[in-house]
């Protein structure tokens, strides 16, 4: 009885034994105590915290100044073509009567030009893709001439803006000859030179509408 329990102390002690005895885990459990250890789980911890976070932050920061950015330079946009559209319809639509100032319209003009030249250097810093620059600039002509065309007395100059205008429509497939024909008379308080004016007022509007969807649809600057 005394040697079985000399034999069994003996494998005991054993360092062999004991090692034999880890051995037969199986290597899931094996694999799971480590991943479990606290030093491994602090070493991930650090890892995730020091290099994935930052990157992550950065490039939703990113993300988000270049929406900020767009909605910025789509608003300048809508905002000074609102503001200029409202001068020139107080001169042509027959519900305000004569309420315009000469020095008015040229305080409104020169504002749309200062803010357009802005939006330009927005444009080709930021959204230099997709020929933005070259539609912004076709749009800010565009509202130039409907400018100069509405307010000009003479009728070579009213003539000559409204040529260029036409000529943009025309090579986009723009045609409308009776609108054109109504724009180019001489009687200016008549219901279809109103009407037509409205019309063109529309088809420009449509320009910007289709630059500040290219905009929101540009990727991202700096991303």
């Amino acid at each position: 009885m005394a040697q079985k329990q000399d034999v069994a102390t003996a494998d005991t002690d054993n360092p062999d034994a004991e090692a034999a005895e880890v051995k037969k885990k199986p290597r899931s459990e094996v694999l799971h105590d480590w991943l479990g250890h606290p030093l491994l789980l602090l070493l991930v911890g650090a890892i995730v915290t020091g290099l994935l976070v930052p990157s992550i932050t950065h490039r939703w920061q990113t993300q988000q100044m270049g929406q900020d950015l767009k909605t910025k330079v789509i608003g300048e946009i809508t905002d000074s073509s609102a503001a200029t559209m409202s001068q020139l319809e107080l001169t042509v639509l027959p519900e305000f009567g004569s309420t315009t100032s000469s020095s008015a319209s040229a305080a409104q003009y020169q504002a749309w030009m200062q803010k357009g030249s802005s939006i330009s250097s927005e444009i080709h810093a930021y959204f230099p893709d997709k020929n933005l620059p070259s539609h912004w600039g076709n749009y800010y002509g565009l509202m130039r001439n409907f400018y100069l065309y509405t307010y000009a007395n003479d009728p070579a100059t009213r003539a000559s803006r409204l040529g260029q205008i036409k000529h943009y429509f025309d090579v986009h497939g723009v045609r409308d000859p009776g609108m054109w024909a109504a724009l180019s008379g001489t009687d200016h308080s008549s219901n279809s030179y109103r009407q037509a004016w409205t019309s063109l007022e529309k088809l420009i509007l449509g320009v910007r509408d289709s630059i500040t969807g290219a905009i929101m649809d540009a990727p991202n600057p700096g991303s």
